[in-house]
């Protein structure tokens, strides 16, 4: 019989800051909507918008972010699996 392992569950405080833009706020807006449509749990704040969910899916988050944006950018992440 298989055993089913349960994914592991983080918490993952993200900032993302546009370098070299006068107007940040489309990419901010972009990154925005990628997380709205992960289905993962978040709460959006003023300087940070903190994730809730399984390993797997918080990763995959941060590489589509990572891979849609096409300007330069900075973006500190800190991860918490409590």
């Amino acid at each position: 019989m298989c055993k089913i392992q349960e994914e592991k569950l983080i918490s993952c405080q993200l900032s993302f800051y546009p370098l070299g833009k006068d107007r940040v706020n489309k990419e901010v807006e972009k990154v925005l909507e990628l997380i709205k449509k992960s289905n993962l749990e978040y709460i959006i704040g003023d300087m940070s918008t903190v994730l809730k969910g399984e390993t797997s899916r918080i990763y995959s988050l941060l590489e589509k972010i990572t891979n849609t944006v096409k300007s330069d950018f900075a973006m500190n992440i800190t991860i918490s699996n409590t």
